[in-house]
């Protein structure tokens, strides 16, 4: 893997405006008589890279889940895995298995995958409809945020999921530190807290926007967390001091923040937007506009160089910004 250290923002700048944005849709391309400007009937719901990078996994509000080879955008190329009814609102691939997909949705099921067989290798209810996935760092379990903010944690090597841990506020997204002792939330009331986990005792709450937090993200070293909001506004937090250190303005609600895997550029999308604002973090200067995209509300970064899957919608399709580069 190459080092964690940034590039400069003019190499940066530089590199990323070289990449091409290519398609990865789920039909073929429309004959030249059909407009290809009709609005699609579902929406990409979630991205997710694998580890290493060789798949990047998409869930749909359609219920499609799918698994794309990035050098190979055409649909046939890439593994569809069924089974979930309703939308599939959350995907995440198991952070220390290249192969392993686990997947949330409005049929209240999460499901853990193994993409090579395209098999499903285990399936636990989490008693209401899922919103939000993230693994553990090492990927012992999941913690699913169900849209009645309620908190279910499931272990991986049991398939069981615990009770249900109901929170007082909306909340929105949840990041574990490395360690797993300690669970980032974002809530409605537009507070960030830490909880512990698997208690979800309040640690320290701070107010990081005016209006709903909406998404976060810890960068690789730990830094900094990013949280966006629905104020159109990305926080940078300095999480030594917790000291909002730079603000950077989007266009629309932000619905996904997160850091490239250098953790020195942060990629922002919105549901009301044409572009994906990439930002300098040290600075907070914009330094990147990624078009040809339609409300970008979920983005990823490749784990370890410059490419970015993006979610796009008119028609629905995933984007990937330097996925045919070797």
């Amino acid at each position: 893997m190459p080092a964690r250290r940034p590039l400069p923002p003019s190499q940066f700048v530089r590199q990323i405006s070289s990449l091409a944005l290519t398609d990865y849709s789920e039909t073929p391309p429309p004959h030249r008589s059909v407009a290809s400007s009709q609005p699609s009937s579902f929406t990409i719901r979630s991205i997710s890279w694998s580890p290493l990078g060789a798949w990047v996994a998409t869930g749909a509000s359609n219920g499609t889940l799918r698994c794309w080879n990035p050098e190979k955008p055409m649909v046939r190329n890439s593994t569809e895995l069924k089974g979930h009814v309703g939308s599939v609102e959350a995907v995440a691939f198991n952070p220390a298995m290249e192969a392993e997909l686990a997947s949330v949705g409005a049929d209240g099921k999460v499901r853990f995958w193994d993409v090579r067989s395209k098999s499903k290798i285990g399936e636990v209810s989490v008693g209401g409809e899922g919103l939000t996935l993230t693994w553990m760092s090492r990927g012992e379990g999941v913690l699913v945020g169900r849209k009645d903010d309620n908190l279910v944690s499931i272990d991986r090597a049991t398939l069981t999921a615990s009770e249900p841990v109901k929170q007082a506020v909306q909340t929105n997204e949840a990041q574990f530190i490395p360690d797993n002792t300690l669970v980032f939330l974002t809530a409605g009331d537009g507070r960030c807290s830490i909880n512990t986990f698997p208690s979800f005792d309040c640690l320290y709450s701070f107010q990081a926007h005016y209006s709903a937090c909406v998404c976060l993200d810890r960068s690789p070293l730990g830094r900094h967390l990013a949280i966006g909001g629905s104020d159109g506004l990305v926080s940078i937090w300095d999480t030594k001091m917790w000291a909002c250190i730079r603000t950077c303005s989007v266009e629309g609600a932000v619905k996904t923040v997160k850091f490239s895997f250098c953790g020195g550029y942060l990629a922002a999308g919105t549901d009301d937007g044409n572009v994906v604002d990439i930002f300098h973090v040290d600075s907070g200067e914009l330094v990147h506009e990624v078009t040809g995209v339609t409300n970008p509300c979920s983005v990823a970064w490749h784990p370890h160089k410059y490419s970015l899957a993006i979610s796009s919608e008119s028609p629905t399709m995933l984007k990937i910004l330097g996925g045919m580069e070797k």
